[in-house]
């Protein structure tokens, strides 16, 4: 069994989490049955019931904690939901919401608000006023900017507003001390504020497709991150100061345009998955030989005519993906990845392959196709590999 290691936020949310839960008899699915216990309810759960209309006897339940009206119909929130003093769970997704109420700042208790996939275009600057908030859920809407008011919102843990049309994102954002998850991708950001290397515990970043260029240096500042997602940009470099994230654990630079990266991310020594398929990449820093948790390597579809030597430390590797580069060889080193299952060389110039291939005791699959070797040199290296190792090429 595993052990794991639960964070401070982690297990505090989880207890309010359980302490909303905690007495499911007060949890009510009708609106005619909880309002014979008006006083009683505490959660009342209507998703999916096609409401078109906001429901306003729901006013009534002054100990409601915990609403749900998401998956319906609903094109208005009215005002009044402030007099719900004792909400803290508050989710509207899945409707056709045009506009947040901003009497929703009126919430003292509020720790979540979900209003995805709806139509909201702006976010109301008094949901800064919403002290006691640790999860905001903005994600697929039609939002073109964030209220510089979250930067108040100093004790939210999850931020997420991805899939909407953000260009830029407030300075303030790097107030929010405690947060731990940021997703944004899916937007059109062009840059990043400098202040997000404020963002001491986060551990998650999602910027993957959006159309940034350049990556502030403070990113290296991120020392809890452990998953950064940068796929689908237009990054041309990567600062040095990435090599400062000594915890993370996957990075995801695909598709964008890179013809180098920095020698300083073979410090990322818990690194465990990079892919930095389809750039433009002529060669690799031997730094990354240093990775020795690494166990998913995909640089395919790249211009690399060599891969490094110094292969010796990636004693946790398991699957290594070049295809799709201009590879006339592969060094005798490649034998020390003694845990490699899958080797990918499709689309490449090779001729051969180094005989140290007899000691991936480990490989369960190699691709070839799309090389000139001849049939007599397939037929040599299918001897050389594991029995039961599959072998594809032309």
């Amino acid at each position: 069994m595993k052990n794991y290691c639960w964070s401070k936020g982690l297990l505090t949310l989880l207890l309010v989490w359980l302490s909303i839960h905690a007495n499911f008899a007060q949890k009510y699915t009708s609106l005619a049955e909880a309002l014979k216990h008006v006083n009683e309810v505490k959660i009342l759960d209507l998703r999916k019931k096609n409401i078109q209309d906001f429901p306003r006897e729901i006013l009534l339940f002054k100990n409601l904690q915990r609403l749900d009206l998401s998956h319906n119909q609903l094109k208005v929130i009215p005002g009044e939901i402030a007099q719900l003093k004792q909400l803290q769970w508050l989710e509207l997704g899945y409707n056709q919401l045009v506009a947040i109420p901003p009497q929703i700042g009126q919430l003292p208790q509020l720790k979540l608000l979900d209003v995805r996939k709806n139509r909201l275009k702006t976010v109301p600057a008094e949901v800064g006023n919403l002290r006691n908030l640790s999860d905001l859920h903005l994600s697929q809407n039609q939002l073109a900017k964030l209220p510089a008011s979250l930067g108040k919102l100093t004790q939210l843990w999850v931020l997420k507003a991805e899939q909407n049309q953000l260009t830029s994102l407030p300075p303030e954002i790097g107030k929010m001390e405690q947060l731990m998850i940021l997703w944004l991708n899916n937007n059109q950001l062009t840059k990043l504020p400098q202040e997000i290397g404020n963002l001491k515990v986060l551990t998650e970043l999602r910027l993957y497709q959006n159309k940034l260029e350049a990556l502030p240096k403070t990113l290296g500042q991120l020392q809890s991150l452990k998953k950064l997602s940068l796929s689908a940009n237009q990054l041309t470099t990567l600062p040095q100061e990435l090599g400062n994230l000594t915890r993370l654990t996957r990075l995801a630079l695909v598709r964008n345009k890179l013809t180098t990266i920095p020698a300083t991310l073979g410090n990322l020594t818990n690194l465990q998955v990079l892919t930095l398929d389809n750039n433009q990449l002529s060669s690799l820093p031997n730094t990354l030989g240093k990775l020795a948790n690494l166990r998913n390597l995909d640089v395919s579809k790249n211009r690399l005519t060599s891969f490094i030597k110094n292969t010796k430390g990636l004693q946790q590797l398991k699957r290594l993906d070049l295809r799709g580069n201009q590879l006339k060889k592969l060094p005798q080193e490649i034998g020390e990845l003694g845990k490699l299952e899958v080797l990918h060389l499709q689309d490449n110039q090779l001729t051969a392959l180094p005989a140290s291939i007899k000691q991936l005791s480990s490989l369960s699959k190699l691709r070839l196709q799309k090389n000139p070797v001849s049939k007599e040199t397939i037929t040599k290296i299918k001897t050389w590999v594991p029995q039961g190792c599959y072998v594809k090429a032309d």
